[in-house]
């Protein structure tokens, strides 16, 4: 076997290895888990929950429609809330469904953990990818809040 062909070899295995390892760890600990969930997916949940709350009642006490805007055209700090409102509201939602997907319901004994314990490896770029959107709305937020306390 010739060298470059021993090295993909290896290469294709070691990726074999390090899948296998990742399923059998969230396999693990949604097995463990009294109410399907690891722990990461129950703080997201949290979180989620938290932001849209927050971004709720910061919509219901602003007195102006996000239509408005002032006299250059730009919206103002009060209604960049509103708009980041919206978007946070729309990421929760995906996020929510996502973490339902993977979400294991207790039935089916060890094939449906490991099931989902797959399932959880091949949603995890989209989970982290939705839980950075909520990250970068909480910034924004941070600091449209920053510019309305002026």
């Amino acid at each position: 076997m010739d060298p470059l062909s021993a090295v993909s070899l290896a290469s294709a295995i070691i990726q074999i290895v390090d899948f296998s390892a990742k399923i059998l760890l969230n396999t693990s600990e949604i097995y463990k888990a009294t109410d399907g969930k690891r722990k990461i997916d129950r703080a997201l949940e949290a979180t989620t929950a938290n932001l849209g709350e927050l971004l709720a009642e910061v919509g219901k006490k602003s007195s102006i429609n996000y239509q408005e805007s002032n006299a250059s055209g730009q919206r103002t700090a009060d209604g960049q809330l509103l708009k980041l409102a919206q978007d946070s509201e729309e990421v929760a939602n995906t996020l929510r469904v996502t973490l339902n997907k993977i979400r294991f319901n207790g039935n089916g004994g060890e094939r449906s953990v490991l099931k989902q314990g797959f399932r959880t490896v091949l949603e995890q770029k989209t989970i982290k990818d939705l839980a950075d959107k909520l990250d970068s709305i909480r910034k924004q937020v941070d600091t449209a809040l920053l510019v309305s306390l002026q």
